[in-house]
């Protein structure tokens, strides 16, 4: 039999997207709103089996019997439309080549993937415990899971980021802020702002970069507003420089 004998011969061709089907394959109507001229089909529309615009409720004209089931369009003609030639043996063992190399970079890729993940990790159960003494509600032992499962970045709360400040530079944790209708909230506010703005709780970040600037100067601009982040997510390489100061300084603490 020859390949063109073997070509299949289908009832529909859509001539927007070129897609061929055969009678039963097709979809719905199509229907066009007069309103806001949004077109859509009964599975589209408002209530999911009517002509009602899912816009604005309204109900729509039929502008088409049938619709591409690829594409939706009402540009569908009926016919007799030949399909494609079947592949050669040429091709096919072409795509078989094709698809043998792309399974053979997607595996690569994954292993290098995971491989990185399994170092990423390995480093940070190497700094496991950092966060021990200045974590109260646990937020940083969950920071550290998340690297060790690949993460990418999160976020530094300002709490947090004073009370590792106060490990780094050997000074007493920060109070926590009093409630905003307290009296002493503007007072305590204040102290907070100066603490990053101008005593320095910020030099404890200083030098570390986050995206070609620098993370103490970020960190103030953020948390020692008027109207300070909440928190501010950092990478994972700003978060290890951090980890890795908060141990040094412990370990400066005891040996002194």
């Amino acid at each position: 039999m020859s390949a063109e004998a073997e070509r299949e011969v289908f009832d529909f061709e859509c001539q927007a997207c070129e897609h061929q089907f055969n009678d039963g394959d097709e979809g719905g109507p199509l229907y066009e709103c007069s309103s806001c001229g949004t077109e859509f089909t009964r599975e589209d529309s408002a209530d999911g089996d009517s002509n009602r615009c899912p816009n604005c409720n309204k109900f729509g004209a039929k502008v088409a019997d049938l619709t591409c089931p690829e594409c939706q369009s009402g540009e569908v003609e009926r016919g007799e439309f030949l399909g494609p030639l079947p592949p050669t043996p040429e091709e096919l063992a072409a795509q078989a080549a094709q698809a043998a190399k792309s399974r053979q970079h997607t595996e690569e890729m994954m292993d290098r993937h995971r491989r990185a993940r399994e170092a990423q990790a390995a480093a940070w159960e190497a700094l496991d415990g950092w966060q021990d003494g200045i974590d109260p509600d646990d937020t940083l032992s969950f920071v550290v899971r998340s690297f060790k499962d690949g993460s990418k970045g999160t976020d530094l709360r300002v709490a947090d980021a004073e009370r590792i400040a106060a490990v780094i530079l050997g000074t007493q944790m920060p109070e926590p802020l009093p409630s905003v209708i307290s009296d002493e909230y503007d007072e305590a506010r204040a102290a907070q702002i100066a603490r990053w703005t101008v005593d320095g709780f910020a030099r404890a970040f200083a030098g570390i970069e986050h995206h070609g600037d620098d993370l103490a100067t970020m960190l103030a601009e953020y948390f020692g507003g008027r109207f300070p982040s909440i928190s501010v997510g950092i990478g994972e390489p700003e978060y290890r420089a951090i980890a890795e100061r908060v141990i040094a300084a412990k370990r400066k603490g005891q040996a002194a």
